[in-house]
């Protein structure tokens, strides 16, 4: 491949690792062309795009996008899952399909980090941003309920207290 390739194929990568921020690495293995489309198809339900790279060029990307210590999960035929913000969902649908495959699971590098193939298992049982945003927003709607309902009761005591005074004064005269 001529250089100027190489180069037009590391910036896209570049782009790719810069605009993900958290992907999935993989390895193919073993998967026919057919079996690669199925997953994209799949992958892309999510708004989770599949590539496959070379691991040179790959790497050189990551280097120059700040990712460090990625050496160990670029070796051999390479794909990447960049997920954006939905890990859980596609390391789930990735899990399903080395079910069913001889995709592998390599790793995945979410929140600045690289995480091992057992624990991107374990991202893969977490639910959804979606899903956790919504937990976080029903748990401050449930707080704040409660404290509205709690100053209610603060505010009625005080004014059946004031009518209680103005109605014993009344009474003296």
């Amino acid at each position: 491949m001529a250089k100027p390739e190489k180069i037009k194929q590391v910036e896209e990568l570049k782009a790719k690792f810069a605009e993900s921020g958290d992907f999935i690495v993989v390895e193919y293995r073993g998967l026919t062309v057919e079996q690669i489309s199925s997953l994209r198809r799949k992958l892309r339900e999510f708004g989770v795009t599949f590539k496959v790279v070379k691991n040179n060029l790959a790497l050189i990307a990551l280097r120059e996008v700040g990712v460090k210590d990625a050496e160990p999960y670029f070796a051999g035929p390479t794909s990447v899952a960049f997920v954006g913000e939905e890990a859980p969902s596609a390391a789930k649908a990735l899990l399903e399909y080395q079910g069913k495959t001889k995709l592998t699971m390599r790793g995945a590098y979410v929140g600045g980090r690289f995480f091992g193939p057992e624990e991107t298992r374990e991202l893969s049982t977490l639910p959804s941003r979606s899903v956790l945003l919504s937990q976080v927003a029903g748990a401050m709607v449930s707080v704040l309920s409660v404290f509205a309902g709690d100053m209610q009761s603060v505010l009625s005591t005080f004014a059946l207290s004031i009518k209680a005074l103005e109605d014993k004064k009344a009474a003296q005269g």
